[in-house]
């Protein structure tokens, strides 16, 4: 699986809010479940029909996902 760090996502998406001492923070695969996260994942959370997955942020970083990338108007968990 290929690893890359928040700096080098920046450089590929437009991405608001970074906080620049978190740029060196490396993710290997992403996950949008985190029933199957694993550890060094970056989580996406996304709003379903039943359920907004940024309420599951904190949960996601306290199962091992290194970061989390989520929708600007949504708060910070």
């Amino acid at each position: 699986m290929i690893k890359r760090t928040i700096k080098q996502l920046t450089a590929m998406i437009t991405v608001e809010n970074t906080v620049s001492s978190f740029e060196n923070v490396e993710f290997q695969g992403v996950c949008i479940d985190t029933r199957k996260l694993e550890k060094g994942n970056m989580f996406i959370p996304f709003k379903g029909e039943k359920l907004d997955g940024h309420t599951l942020v904190e949960k996601a970083i306290e199962q091992g996902a290194s970061c989390a990338l989520w929708e600007e108007d949504v708060p910070n968990p």
